[in-house]
């Protein structure tokens, strides 16, 4: 009862008197910001004053395993040494320093005494690249570790598409891996136009490295249509139509504006698989048509002189020619230019501009255009209405006086009127369709060389 009386008063006397009390093994050696200040008494119970905080406390006892903590006041502290663990290191090379919850321990080979639980190793050695890890340790464990240390870095060059580069002027093909030493290294990438074709990487030094390779490319945004030479405006700069643009893929504005039509502004999205904006501006709310030429408008032959303005697959015939194109009904007179359909897997080329198949172009007399279809190109001199197609691409245009859903051989194909539409050779069933309910079908014979031009739904 005596001895419960005693200790009962201790720990009162604690709480009433500021001081740094420590309950441990009895024995240790108590040290403070480095410097040996006490040793504990036989009864565990150790009590320091006047110390200066915040302060390192570090406990040591021949057998245990240290004990160090940063204390920042007056407080009770229960401290259990524990046992000593061990860690044998060997290394590639050797002499590397081993660093311990950040404590230097010492250089391979050679075991050390370290405190069990979890410890965050560290190797290091001048010239070589540091390698980290944890380990946990149990009371009283020896643990053999072998560290290699490499003076290279695993650099992880990591990209979607297979792209031929160089880095540092060695050939490589993304995405790979390999070693470098760190600091700067220059990659250039080859086969596309990227944005960024040359790329630096500040490779760390750290055992692997990732780097995510820029793979945007530019793309060639195509606009053309009616009328011709139009001043067309995105980001800021300003070509004449038919006009190229180099873009980063993404949304834009563009602006379109031609002296006698209406501006035409309009969001448009640029993707690598959409390329090519065709515009019509226009005039006034009613096109005008000229009574001595015979036109027809999507197939059907104009009775009037005044013609709802908006766009239309045009033909005009005239005494000695005929034309084909898109207008906005406003027909004056025959064209001067002459026109080629392109529906060849491929793309054709004029003034510089590349149109992917299908695509109607008008064309002036003695021009020459570059057809590139099935890996050959020709250049052809323009001297008359041309149809460039084979027999599994021929061209065709489905009419309509009024708009239904088109099914060819039973599959949804769109709405009339349809443009360019590219079939192979041979004969297929068309339905015409309101609400999902045919109202007329019939069979047609698709040929090469000429402009299929089906008409039904009427």
């Amino acid at each position: 009862m005596k001895k419960f009386t005693v200790f009962v008063m201790l720990f009162i006397s604690m709480f009433l008197f500021a001081k740094l009390t420590i309950i441990t093994e009895p024995s240790a050696m108590v040290y403070w910001n480095g410097s040996l200040i006490d040793v504990v008494p036989l009864d565990g119970v150790l009590e320091l004053e006047n110390l200066d905080y915040p302060g390192t406390l570090k406990i040591i006892k021949p057998g245990y395993a240290p004990y160090e903590t940063l204390v920042s006041t007056d407080t009770v502290l229960k401290v259990k040494l524990s046992l000593p663990s061990y860690i044998e290191v060997t290394s590639d090379p050797e002499n590397v320093d081993v660093i311990a919850n950040g404590n230097f321990l010492g250089t391979s080979p050679d075991v050390f005494e370290v405190s069990s639980g979890e410890l965050l190793l560290a190797f290091e050695k001048e010239g070589y690249i540091s390698k980290k890890f944890k380990i946990t340790l149990l009371p009283s464990q020896i643990k053999k570790i072998h560290v290699t240390l490499t003076k290279n870095v695993k650099l992880k060059l990591l990209s979607n598409d297979v792209i031929e580069a160089t880095i540092d002027g060695k050939y490589i093909k993304l995405p790979t891996t390999v070693e470098v030493f760190p600091g700067k290294h220059v990659l250039k990438l080859y086969g596309k136009d990227y944005i960024k074709t040359v790329q630096e990487i500040e490779v760390p030094a750290v055992e692997e490295y990732e780097y995510n390779v820029d793979e945007t490319v530019y793309v060639n945004l195509y606009v053309y249509g009616y009328p011709e030479n139009a001043n067309v405006i995105l980001n800021n700069i300003s070509k004449t139509s038919p006009a190229i643009f180099k873009v980063i893929p993404g949304s834009y504005e563009i602006i379109i504006e031609s002296d006698g039509f209406k501006t035409l502004k309009e969001k448009i999205n640029v993707t690598t698989s959409s390329n090519t904006f065709m515009y019509n501006l226009s005039k006034n709310l009613i096109s005008s048509v000229n009574n001595s030429l015979t036109v027809f408008f999507d197939g059907y032959i104009s009775k009037e002189n005044l013609v709802p303005k908006r766009l239309y697959f045009t033909k005009v015939v005239g005494k000695n020619k005929e034309w084909f194109g898109f207008t906005d009904g406003s027909i004056e007179e025959i064209p001067k230019t002459y026109s080629i359909i392109f529906t060849k897997d491929g793309y054709i080329e004029y003034k510089g501009v590349r149109y992917n198949s299908p695509v109607i172009l008008n064309v002036n007399y003695d021009d020459t255009v570059k057809v590139v279809s099935n890996g050959k190109e020709e250049s052809i001199i323009v001297k008359e209405n041309k149809i460039l197609d084979d027999p599994k691409s021929c061209a065709v245009n489905i009419y309509s006086k009024q708009a239904f859903d088109v099914k060819i051989n039973g599959k949804f194909i769109g709405r009339t009127p349809i443009y360019l539409l590219s079939l192979p050779e041979g004969e297929y069933r068309i339905e015409f369709l309101k609400n999902g309910i045919t109202i007329y079908e019939k069979n047609v014979e698709i040929k090469q060389g000429i402009l299929n031009e089906i008409y039904g739904g009427d």
